[in-house]
Order: C-alpha cells, then structure tokens, then sequence
C-alpha cells in the first residue's frame, strides 16, 4: 500500500488527475505498475510502494482499461537506485 507522501507526489506530478494518456478524470485511485504480491515484495521491498510504481488512476480508467506494467528488469534497476 502506498503511504500518503507517495499518493500525494503521484497526485502533485500529474495534477491530480489519471495517469492514462488521453483521460481528463480526476485520479481517485492508485495502482501498482509492477504488481503488489508477496514474492515482488521480496524482491523489491523499496520499489514496490514507491513513487515509480505509483499510478494515479481514475475509477473508469482502472476498472476498462489495461493495467500498465513495468518490467521486473526495470524494477530491479529501480530497486537497486534505491
């Protein structure tokens, strides 16, 4: 779970508005890119509920659209800068 200093700079980065290109809907949500389960919180206990894997997202977008993803090689190089 993302704590709120990260929700607020996900809501401060993008105006407080979804993440996905193209919408205009206040964000009411956020979403892990790489996807919050035990084993990738093993892996990458600092990236998993930080700001690079926090997505700001509206109800619409979150409950029609595909999930954005980011890759574990990506998030190793996150968690390593960490």
């Amino acid at each position: 779970m993302f704590s709120e200093e990260v929700r607020e700079k996900a809501c401060i980065i993008t105006s407080g508005f979804c993440e996905y290109e193209g919408c205009l809907n206040k964000a009411t949500e956020f979403h892990h890119k790489l996807a919050n389960t035990s084993l990738n919180r093993k892996l990458y206990p600092k990236f998993i509920d930080s700001i690079f894997n926090c997505m700001p997202i509206c109800n619409n977008c979150h409950m029609t659209k595909p999930k954005v993803k980011i890759s574990e090689r990506r998030a190793s190089i996150y968690e390593s800068s960490l």
